[in-house]
C-alpha cells in the first residue's frame, strides 16, 4: 500500500462513520466503516522495513478520529469553539494513542490474538471518554444505531456498549474475510461476518414486534415553550416565560392528567433553594397546579442558588464585593398536593458550560482564566445520588433526567435501580441550533428507554419533545422550534431489565482483559529483548 492510500483510507473510515450516524439513514455503513483503516494498520504492521512505524500508526489513527469526531460533532462549536477543538485534538489524540498501544500489543502476542484484543482496546477509549473529567460519551459506536431501535432491542441485556462490540466484531470479521478473499477468492470467507450481523439483528426484530408494554398507565402532558436560549431566555422576564408554559399546558390538561412536564431551566431566574416555597415563580406554579385538581404533579427544571457566609463547599463562589459565597444548581423539582417540594440537582455537568475540567490542576497554573472557559463563572453544585420523585398516592416513581445526563447509560440505570418506573427527560437543546445535535440527543434517550425498559416523556425547550415507549419507539413528537404540547398515556414499568440488574458487564470484562493483554504483551517483549547467554 502506498503512502497516498495510507492517508486516504483512515479519512475514508472517518467519513463512513460520520455518514452512518443518526439521522442520515445510512446506519448500515458503520458495519464496514473501520475496514479501510484496519487495512492501513495491517499494512504498517506487516512491513518490517517501515520506519517510525508507531508514529505512523498514531498519525493515521488520529486522522480517522479527527475526521469522525469533527464531522459528527461539528455542531458543538455552535455553543463554543473550545468544544470542537477538544474533540478534534484532545479526544482524537487519546483515541489514536490507545489504538497505537493495541497495535503494539498485537505485534507482541500475534496477529490472531491481537484481533481478539482489538474490541476491548476500542471500548476502553469509549469508557475513558465516558468517565474522565472531560466527558464526551456522544460517539460510542453503539449510538450509531440509536434511530434504528428495531435493530437493537437486545440493548436491554448488554447496554449500549454491547452495540459497540457488535459493530466492532462485524468489522473485524469483514477484515479477516477480506484478507482471506485476497488469498483464496472464496465467498465463504464472508459467512462469519454475515452471521455476526444477522443473529442479533433478527433477535431484535422479533423482540420489537412482539413486545408488550408493561405497567400501569400514566397520563402525561409535555410542554415545549420554545424560548430562544441565547438572548430571549435571559432578557425576557421570567414571569412571561412561565405564563407561556402555563397557557400551553392549559390546552392539554384535564382531570385525569397525572404529570405535567416542563423543560430544563423553565424558571431561569435564580430561585433561592433555602426559601423555595416563598419564591414568587414557585408560588405561581403551585397555585396553577391547585386549580387543576389534586392529582396533578408538575415536574420541571429551574435554576437554583444557595448562599453562605463562608465557603462551605468546594464549588462555592465568592460574591461580588466579598463577604458571602454561593453555589448554583441546574435542578428539577416536583410540585404536588404534598407539602414538601422534592428537588434533584443535575449531576452530570456539561464541560465548559457548567464545569471546568481538571480545575484542581489547572487553576493553580492558569489562575482565574479557567473560570472564563466556555463562558462560565465556576462549576455547578451537584449531588452524589440519583433522586426519584414519588407520586402522592405511591403509584408512580419518576426519574428527572436533566439534559446531558441522558447520554450516560450507567448513570441513568441508577434511576431504575432506585425504583423509577417512568423517565421524565427535561432538556434545552437550543444551544446547537437546528443541527443534528438535538436530533441525536433525542435518539440517545430512545436507547435509555430500551436499556431500562422504561417509557419516556421528554420536554425540550426548543425541541424535540417526545413520548417514547419501552421499545424506544417514538409515539408523538413536537419538532424543532415548535411551541406546543403533547398529551398521551405511557406505562410505568417496575420490572428490571437484565441490563439494570447486571449493569455494564462488558466494561467489567474489558477492565479485566485489557490489563491481561498488556501484561502478556509486555512479558513477551521482555523475553524477546533478553540477550541470549
Amino acid at each position: 500500500m502506498n503512502a497516498t492510500k495510507r492517508s486516504i483510507f483512515p479519512l475514508l473510515s472517518g467519513l463512513l462513520l460520520f455518514l452512518s450516524w443518526p439521522d442520515r439513514g445510512l446506519n448500515f455503513l458503520v458495519f464496514g466503516a473501520l475496514l479501510p483503516w484496519l487495512l492501513v494498520l495491517d499494512d504498517l504492521r506487516s512491513r518490517k522495513e517501515v520506519k517510525r512505524r508507531f508514529l505512523k500508526v498514531l498519525f493515521h489513527s488520529w486522522l480517522l478520529f479527527a475526521v469522525f469526531n469533527g464531522a459528527t460533532g461539528w455542531w458543538v462549536g455552535l455553543a463554543h469553539w473550545s468544544g470542537l477543538v477538544a474533540m478534534v485534538f484532545i479526544a482524537a489524540s487519546l483515541e489514536a494513542l490507545l489504538m497505537t498501544l493495541w497495535l503494539w500489543v498485537s505485534q507482541q502476542i500475534g496477529e490472531r490474538r491481537g484481533l481478539w484484543a482489538f474490541p476491548f482496546f476500542w471500548i476502553t477509549h469509549e469508557w475513558i471518554l465516558n468517565s474522565w473529567d472531560m466527558e464526551w460519551p456522544w460517539l460510542k459506536l453503539g449510538y450509531a444505531l440509536a434511530d434504528r431501535v428495531e435493530w437493537i432491542q437486545w440493548y436491554s441485556v448488554t447496554g449500549v456498549w454491547g452495540g459497540s462490540l457488535w459493530i466492532l466484531l462485524v468489522n473485524l470479521f469483514l477484515f479477516v474475510a477480506w484478507q482471506s478473499w485476497m488469498k483464496k477468492r472464496t465467498v465463504r470467507s464472508f459467512l462469519p461476518a454475515v452471521l455476526a450481523f444477522l443473529l442479533p439483528f433478527l433477535v431484535s426484530l422479533f423482540t420489537y414486534h412482539n413486545w408488550e408494554e408493561k405497567g400501569e398507565e400514566v397520563d402525561v402532558v409535555v410542554v415545549q415553550p420554545n424560548i430562544e436560549p441565547y438572548v430571549e431566555k435571559f432578557e425576557r422576564p421570567a414571569e412571561e416565560q412561565l405564563e407561556i408554559f402555563l397557557a400551553e399546558a392549559q390546552k392539554g390538561l384535564d382531570p385525569t392528567t397525572d404529570y405535567l412536564i416542563g423543560p430544563e431551566t423553565l424558571l431561569p431566574s435564580w430561585n433561592n433553594l433555602d426559601r423555595l416555597k416563598r419564591e414568587h415563580l414557585i408560588r405561581r406554579l403551585a397555585y396553577f397546579r391547585e386549580t387543576q385538581g389534586s392529582s396533578l404533579h408538575i415536574v420541571t427544571g429551574l435554576n437554583l442558588i444557595r448562599y453562605y457566609t463562608e465557603p462551605l463547599t468546594e464549588t462555592a463562589r465568592e460574591g461580588r464585593g466579598g463577604g458571602y459565597w454561593y453555589d448554583v444548581f441546574n435542578s428539577a423539582i416536583q410540585l404536588s398536593a404534598a407539602d414538601s417540594i422534592p428537588v434533584y440537582h443535575k449531576s452530570k455537568l456539561v464541560v465548559g458550560a457548567e464545569k471546568m475540567p481538571f480545575i484542581e490542576f489547572l487553576q493553580p497554573i492558569l489562575g482565574e482564566i479557567v473560570l472564563d472557559f466556555g463562558g462560565i463563572s465556576g462549576t455547578n453544585r451537584t449531588q452524589s445520588e440519583r433522586e426519584v420523585f414519588h407520586s402522592d398516592d405511591g403509584r408512580f416513581s419518576v426519574a428527572p433526567i436533566i439534559c446531558w445526563e441522558a447520554e450516560f447509560s450507567g448513570f441513568v440505570r441508577g434511576y431504575s435501580q432506585k425504583g423509577a418506573d417512568l423517565f421524565l427527560a427535561i432538556t434545552n437543546d437550543g444551544w446547537w441550533g437546528d443541527s443534528e445535535g438535538h436530533r441525536q440527543h433525542l435518539h440517545y434517550m430512545r436507547i435509555r428507554a430500551i436499556e431500562n425498559r422504561r417509557a419516556v416523556a421528554r420536554s425540550a425547550n426548543t425541541g424535540i419533545s417526545a413520548l417514547i415507549d419501552q421499545r424506544g419507539a417514538l409515539l408523538q413528537t413536537l419538532d424543532w422550534e415548535e411551541r406546543g404540547h403533547l398529551k398521551g398515556s405511557l406505562r410505568a414499568n417496575r420490572e428490571m431489565s437484565v441490563y439494570v440488574q447486571a449493569g455494564d458487564v462488558l466494561l467489567r470484562l474489558t477492565a479485566l482483559l485489557v490489563p491481561l493483554f498488556l501484561l502478556y504483551a509486555f512479558s513477551r517483549y521482555l523475553r524477546r529483548s533478553k540477550p541470549s547467554v
